[in-house]
């Protein structure tokens, strides 16, 4: 059975990013299971536990128990208080043992029913700096499957649109078909977007564009896409692209390197670099 990941620790995004879970999970027909991950580092976590009396660190394990099963009881609710009596719902476990991010990822690793870890920002922190931060630095690097960040302003509705970035190489197509693939379901329009600083005649192709493009039409089994090139700090400055025409549901990228996602949400050269970064973002992981 297929089973949608949830990192949550119980602040208001987190549960926001939950219920944009819940409604994936709802229309691709697959489980939630919740897990408790604590946002400190395993260093600040060291020195608190090392703070308190055995005692009271099993009276914070029931806790955090107590507080999984609530929550898991509230989004049980939610979901049947919006659903058709008799309509099959995702069933919602949560995982009591593991707390700390190297344990978690490793259960997740280990379950081979897990399609999509979803997690937030912390609460008030803007979704380029929680993404560069060490802790969804570790859940990027060590998840086998794609991972989404759902920023608080994410509307809860199915992706009607979605732009995956692209450097035109041949792997590529590889990545397109994961996406297309995890969204088939909701029959999503595509747009393959490149994101460059040159600035080559808008009429026509260069020859990496054209060999791109017929990668994809010979790998590719699906109508709905198309390719636009884009250029970065001209007059689509910034992140006002992903509006353009209709505005896309959803962003995806490639996992990478701290300095190139650094250089990536730097693109447009602008103060408010992701001032207009308002949808989830879902990361892909390195294929094989």
């Amino acid at each position: 059975m297929k089973t949608i990941a949830i990192l949550t620790d119980f602040s208001l995004g987190s549960e926001h990013a939950a219920l944009y879970a819940l409604h994936l999970a709802k229309k691709i027909k697959a489980d939630v299971v919740l897990y408790n991950l604590d946002p400190f580092p395993v260093p600040g976590k060291l020195v608190m536990a090392s703070e308190f009396p055995e005692d009271e660190e099993q009276d914070l394990c029931v806790e955090i128990n107590e507080r999984l099963e609530a929550f898991s009881s509230k989004l049980e609710n939610h979901l049947i208080e919006r659903s058709f009596p008799g309509s099959p719902l995702p069933e919602i476990t949560y995982d009591c043992d593991n707390q700390e991010i190297v344990d978690v990822m490793t259960s997740i690793v280990n379950n081979n029913d897990i399609i999509l870890i979803v997690t937030a920002p912390l609460d008030g922190q803007d979704i380029a700096a929680y993404m560069q931060s060490e802790h969804c630095r570790q859940i990027m690097n060590w998840s086998p499957v794609p991972v989404m960040i759902v920023p608080h302003t994410a509307s809860i509705r199915n992706p009607e649109k979605i732009a995956i970035t692209t450097g035109l190489g041949e792997r590529d197509t590889d990545y397109i078909n994961l996406l297309v693939n995890l969204m088939e379901p909701f029959s999503s329009e595509i747009m393959v977007a490149h994101l460059t600083e040159n600035h080559p005649s808008e009429n026509t192709f260069t020859h990496a564009e054209k060999k791109f493009l017929t990668n994809i039409y010979a790998n590719v089994n699906y109508g709905r896409i198309y390719y636009r090139r884009i250029i970065a700090g001209g007059r689509e400055k910034g992140w006002k692209w992903l509006n353009d025409n209709k505005k896309c549901d959803l962003l995806v990228i490639k996992r990478q390197p701290q300095n190139e996602l650094k250089k990536f949400f730097s693109i447009g050269r602008t103060d408010q670099i992701t001032h207009h970064i308002t949808i989830p973002i879902i990361v892909l992981p390195e294929m094989n």
